[in-house]
């Protein structure tokens, strides 16, 4: 996300919650990056509560004027967990909480159900949008598959170990320097994934744990989670801990700390 995208979404944020204009109309929420149309600058939020009596409602803000502009329905009133973009293809794709992929034409509004057995879904730096397949939470072995922007149609290139990967679980981040992404296996250990040549390329003895809602920097040298640890990428080591909650959050700001 480029800086300036940066600064006007820490900026809405904190106007977001300070005057409660969603958190009094639901219990939570998935919000995308900024989405820049024309000249104006969009968040999509999904709530996984009732709003005006429907379940799995997008709003889309403008955050120039900090007012919902639009909503978005059509997902057969399930809840949804997951949001992710696609800005080249101006494509939005929903998760819901039953482990159902849609895809939504930001153009026309219109939906469409892709799956009904995904867990997550995730548009990578380079825009390619993966598919996480699941047949049950607990399930480590999952399908990974390209979801093809034009016709919808994913084809699973490979299946990985990965401890955490549900709806409420982040345990998938992007480098955004190679195609490479990270997660942390059934064994506890992180590994790196090259999604253009399909293959592992390194598993990592010392970053270990069940680490959940992830965070690189943009140089690609450090991984940060939840629960507060900094990890060296390139040492496999422990840089600091900084403390944290391990079903928080992160986000970098402008500076990128």
């Amino acid at each position: 996300m480029e800086c300036n995208q940066r600064i006007v979404l820490r900026k809405w944020l904190r106007i977001w919650y300070a005057v409660l204009v969603f958190a009094a109309l639901t219990s939570g929420c998935q919000l995308t990056e900024p989405d820049t149309h024309e000249t104006k600058q969009y968040i999509y939020v999904a709530s996984d509560g009732v709003f005006n009596g429907e379940y799995g409602i997008v709003l889309v803000i403008d955050v120039n004027t900090n007012t919902v502009v639009d909503s978005i329905l059509g997902f057969n009133n399930e809840a949804i967990s997951t949001l992710a973009i696609a800005r080249e293809s101006e494509k939005l794709y929903a998760c819901t909480f039953n482990r159902v992929l849609y895809s939504v034409d930001l153009k026309t509004q219109a939906v469409n159900l892709i799956s009904s057995n995904i867990s997550n879904v995730y548009v990578t730096p380079d825009e390619t949008v993966l598919a996480v397949s699941s047949e049950s939470y607990i399930q480590t072995f999952k399908p990974i598959g390209i979801l093809d922007k034009q016709t919808d149609v994913i084809t699973y290139v490979d299946t990985l170990d990965i401890l955490a990967e549900t709806n409420n679980q982040q345990g998938i981040v992007f480098d955004e320097t190679r195609p490479l992404l990270y997660a942390v296996n059934s064994n506890g250990q992180l590994f790196a994934y090259d999604y253009d040549q399909r293959e592992i390329v390194r598993v990592y003895e010392n970053i270990r744990g069940s680490l959940y809602h992830l965070l690189i920097s943009s140089d690609g040298k450090r991984l940060f989670e939840a629960g507060g640890f900094v990890y060296d990428l390139e040492n496999d080591s422990v840089l600091v801990f900084l403390g944290g909650n391990q079903v928080g959050s992160l986000a970098f700001d402008s500076n990128e700390e």
